[in-house]
């Protein structure tokens, strides 16, 4: 019988087979802690660097998510939760060459998901010689709660310093499952997609990963940065009776993590494109004390360059917004025709001003005509989604990388639609077009995914992604692939890639709403 240990920094670890869909063996070391337990007085601070432990440690099965609530709309996970996952074609001896790293960051809006290998399992893109990470990190006010008092090391983005800890990690131990740690591929989809964008302007992130792709999600969008002022809300919620930082923080560092949870879902996480969301990622004040995750607005450190030129790739579905038909969204749908929530809050206008009501009937025009706007004319208010919550800001992300990265950058738009559509299939969307999350079906084997003949449109597809993905992780280029070239982006030109039954190398994807959108934006620069 093979012995499935690996040595790391920390001690032995006892791993487990599995088997790729080609049929070869794959090796799994699963719930690695990289990280102290962020329990106690390390609750809402920066990660720790993990504890050795003695004699072999069983890592055969899934480590605790963050506490949170799931798909299936029931709490799950631990407030201990800071663990990863590795996955390599060999164990130690045999290790000829060392391998390219893709280290994965799930999405979830910052507010739930996890590794997990039922969601996110290895069989796919382990038929490629490449070592896969996947990585749990805080979530929700665990993750993103901070204090402006800078002498109780609160300052925010603990969520985000999880997955550079995990990225440390991987610098220190990925060598030892055969893994590169000169080569490695940050990627995500979402609320991940946008925490690998916001490491590439991370002064943390400065040599833990060279390469990205960032999946319907950047740090342009209007969804992708939280607000600073977490803990008074929760405090006001929990009736705490401290108003100053140092007693609210004693205060919630000593209440049982449900009560926390609690308090957090009476937060307005008001998604709507004119909020700023409560929870996520900041700006950090600079203290001097501790390296801050962020330190200035996304959008302009990537117009002075100033951030990690790293290839990349972005891109996002081709309906984006049918996550909006997912059965809580429904639930939660306003019966009244409101433009202006479509108004981004960029654009700092009130609600009920003059410029937000003028912005508001030109979405109406530009996507209504003439047509009387109706709430269950959901085909259209998809689109609209689609654009205000996602492409606008992967445009405007790529357009303004092109005039500062001189690395490979590429641009994709996923537009397969079939049986392994993992929001469509969950949800029973009928909308046309591939929804919010549905190219995670073609990446990771899950627990809904059927049997698939070698030639049916799902293995094709697989097939092409696993290869696109990990060319490029390999070489900083997605190709070669089949009868098609997709083109990097450049100043003059937006290429782009569609994935879709067929590989169809273009331009300027969806022009016409994203000409339209940039009309809006040139109206609101300073005459």
């Amino acid at each position: 019988m093979e012995k499935l240990t690996v040595e790391v920094e920390e001690g032995s670890l006892k791993g487990t087979t599995r088997t790729d869909i080609n049929g070869r063996t794959i090796y799994g070391f699963q719930g690695i802690p990289y990280a102290k337990p962020p329990v106690g007085e390390l609750r809402f601070k920066a990660p720790q660097s993990p504890e050795k432990w003695t004699g072999v440690r069983n890592a055969t099965a899934n480590g605790h998510g963050c506490y949170s609530r799931n798909m299936l709309n029931m709490i799950t996970g631990s407030e201990d939760c800071l663990f990863l996952n590795v996955f390599t074609p060999e164990l130690p001896g045999d290790i000829t060459s060392l391998r390219p790293v893709m280290f994965w960051i799930h999405g979830g809006g910052y507010t739930s998901g996890s590794s997990d290998t039922k969601v996110y399992g290895p069989e796919f893109l382990l038929t490629e010689d490449i070592v896969l990470v996947t990585i749990n990190y805080r979530l929700g006010v665990l993750g993103f709660l901070s204090l402006d008092d800078q002498e109780l090391d609160v300052p925010g983005n603990a969520g985000c310093k999880d997955v550079i800890m995990a990225l440390k990690w991987v610098q220190r131990n990925i060598a030892s499952f055969g893994g590169d740690p000169n080569n490695v591929t940050a990627f995500g989809e979402s609320a991940g997609g946008a925490i690998v964008h916001l490491l590439m302007l991370s002064p943390m992130a400065e040599g833990l990963f060279h390469k990205g792709i960032a999946q319907s999600g950047s740090a342009l969008n209007v969804w992708s940065l939280g607000q600073s002022n977490l803990a008074k809300q929760l405090a006001e919620i929990l009736e705490c009776p401290h108003t100053d930082d140092k007693s609210i923080l004693s205060f919630l560092q000593n209440l049982p993590v449900n009560k926390i949870f609690e308090a957090q879902e009476k937060l307005c996480d008001d998604h709507s494109v004119n909020h700023v969301r409560p929870i996520g990622p900041i700006i950090e004040k600079v203290s001097g004390k501790e390296p801050a995750f962020l330190t200035e607005n996304p959008l302009e450190l990537i117009l002075k360059g100033k951030y990690h030129k790293v290839p990349l790739i972005m891109g996002y579905t081709s309906n984006e917004g049918i996550f909006f038909e997912t059965p809580q969204k429904r639930k939660k749908r306003s019966k009244v025709v409101d433009f202006e929530k479509y108004v981004s809050h960029f654009y700092e206008l009130a609600k009920g001003s003059e410029g937000s009501k003028e912005i508001a009937n030109s979405i109406k025009l530009f996507y209504f005509g003439e047509d009387v706007p109706d709430v269950e004319d959901r085909e259209r208010f998809s689109i609209i989604n689609t654009d205000t919550y996602f492409i606008r800001g992967i445009y405007t992300s790529i357009r303004t990388h092109s005039i500062t990265l001189k690395e490979p950058l590429y641009l994709y738009r996923f537009s397969i639609d079939a049986r392994l559509n993992l929001i469509k299939k969950f949800a029973n969307i009928t909308l046309k077009g591939a929804g919010h999350a549905d190219d995670l079906g073609y990446l990771f084997k899950t627990v809904m995914t059927p049997n698939l003949p070698e030639d049916s449109v799902e293995m094709v597809t697989v097939r092409r992604m696993v290869k696109l993905w990990t060319n490029f992780a390999k070489t900083n280029d997605p190709n070669p692939i089949e009868g098609v070239t997709w083109k990097p982006v450049s100043l003059k030109e937006l290429n782009f890639l569609d994935i879709g039954t067929e590989l169809v190398s273009d331009v300027n994807p969806d022009n016409d709403r994203m000409t339209f959108w940039n009309d809006v934006e040139m109206k609101m620069l300073p005459s």
